[in-house]
């Protein structure tokens, strides 16, 4: 399935991991997708928690495979996880889920961007592009989720950034933010 979704990337200087950590990916996405629905409240919010849980999983582990998020799982992530919020907001009866969600996905999008626009080579588009599901999922809840997300986003990979600086010593290393983006995201939605 990594294979499939990271077609057409090309491999770096650096040697891949092997693939068994990709059977890992149906239960760990399980566990993360449970995590985020059994603690969803109101109970409509654990569809687009649920829906993004793919999502950060298979994100995560093709950024830290190859240093790059492809399009083809972050534009239908972002429908499949805008969908689940609309769903939601259908269910619970209240159009703030919606226009939350939106407006989550603005804002983690656009701070992204801005980040993107400053340092193209410390920031990757595929990052951006996942911020507007991860913003989704965030915003359906609140919005200062994705507040939340991105901070602990920025401490967790100022502090991965410190450790693979101090023991690799080159400042050029590829750095893969998608896993703190998802990590952070996570945290988020089980603290909300």
């Amino acid at each position: 399935m990594l294979r499939r979704l990271a077609a057409g990337i090309p491999r770096r200087r650096w040697s891949a991991p092997p693939d068994a950590p990709a059977r890992l990916l149906g239960p760990v996405t399980g566990v993360v997708a449970g995590a985020l629905v059994l603690t969803a409240d109101p109970a409509p919010l654990a569809l687009p928690g649920g829906a993004v849980a793919p999502i950060v999983v298979l994100a995560t582990a093709i950024d830290l495979r190859w240093p790059r998020i492809p399009a083809r799982l972050t534009l239908p992530g972002a429908v499949a996880v805008g969908a689940a919020a609309g769903l939601a907001a259908v269910i619970a009866g209240d159009g703030t889920i919606a226009t939350g969600a939106v407006a989550g996905a603005a804002v983690m999008a656009g701070v992204l961007l801005v980040i993107h626009l400053i340092s193209p080579a410390g920031m990757g588009f595929g990052d951006v592009k996942l911020g507007l599901s991860l913003g989704l999922a965030l915003g359906a809840g609140a919005v200062t989720s994705v507040f939340v997300s991105l901070l602990v986003a920025m401490v967790t990979g100022a502090v991965a950034g410190v450790i693979l600086l101090v023991r690799h010593r080159d400042r050029r290393r590829a750095f893969a933010f998608g896993p703190c983006l998802g990590f952070g995201t996570v945290v988020a939605l089980l603290l909300h």
